[in-house]
């Protein structure tokens, strides 16, 4: 199918993060540090769970391990363009997305909790 890629999922690391593939030792740490929360997990696409964790936030994780991902799109995979979207009232998320480059293009309805939860969005597209 054109603009479909099937690639095995590499390892990727950054100076401070291996990104790979999950695997069954990781399934009590995602628990305890997104799925538990319902903070964390408030603007994400699953519903948290009540029986997912602030502890790494405001290290600049995520920024990291995007730099890497979207080196690897444009070096390996050679995708021209990513989209990146977040809940207008996620700020931190659009600090982000600003940060790695995107640019913002228009406001957008945004779905979290499998669709329980919709909040006004923005959507940004990164050339590369």
């Amino acid at each position: 199918m054109k603009g479909v890629y099937r690639v095995k999922t590499p390892i990727l690391e950054t100076d401070r993060l291996i990104l790979r593939p999950f695997c069954m030792e990781d399934v009590q740490e995602v628990f305890e540090c997104w799925e538990s929360d319902p903070e964390v997990a408030k603007y994400m696409f699953w519903t948290s769970h009540n029986d997912i964790n602030k502890k790494a936030w405001g290290f600049g994780y995520t920024t990291e391990a995007m730099q890497k991902v979207i080196k690897f799109c444009k070096e390996q995979l050679e995708i021209k363009e990513i989209m990146g979207r977040h809940a207008k009232e996620n700020l931190a998320s659009g600090r982000i997305l600003e940060k790695l480059g995107f640019t913002y293009i228009k406001d957008i309805q945004y779905e979290c909790n499998r669709g329980k939860d919709l909040y006004a969005g923005k959507e940004y597209i990164l050339k590369l």
